[in-house]
């Protein structure tokens, strides 16, 4: 089955946190794992502003933590941000009320789904987001609970 995460979801492969251990479960199970090209910034971003609180976690392991992320995603399927994303986002964002960059997570996905023409399970761990994406018929995952 194609998993679509979003940073959400991500993150919890590089930093335990609730969740970690049935996102990984994802990853081992899963023939795909697609993301949007908005994760890359985003989870660069979630790894620099949670260092602070990555307890015993010297400058090299850190490091290691941001290479072994760069090194991963060259493995995933990264889905780009075109026109019909950001339209289909505009309509997202009206109906269900979505933050911009979660919208464009579930645009995204759907865009992929309708190409792929096979089921997604939408992998998140925003409780709004993941409302959303079930009202737009996706399987949905929440790895927190």
């Amino acid at each position: 089955m194609i998993h679509f995460m979003d940073t959400s979801a991500l993150v919890k492969c590089y930093i335990e946190e609730p969740g970690s251990d049935k996102v990984q479960e994802c990853l081992d199970r899963a023939t795909v794992i697609a993301v949007s090209r908005l994760a890359y910034i985003e989870m660069l971003s979630a790894l620099v502003r949670r260092r602070p609180s990555l307890r015993n976690c010297p400058d090299d392991q850190f490091k290691l933590l941001l290479e072994s992320f760069r090194r991963d995603w060259k493995h995933f399927t990264v889905l780009g941000i075109n026109e019909e994303t950001l339209l289909h986002s505009d309509r997202l964002i009206e109906t269900h009320c979505l933050r911009g960059a979660d919208s464009i997570h579930l645009s995204t996905a759907l865009s992929f789904q309708i190409v792929t023409k096979n089921p997604i399970l939408f992998v998140a761990s925003d409780r709004e987001l993941l409302k959303a994406a079930s009202a737009e018929r996706l399987k949905i995952l929440d790895p927190t609970v």
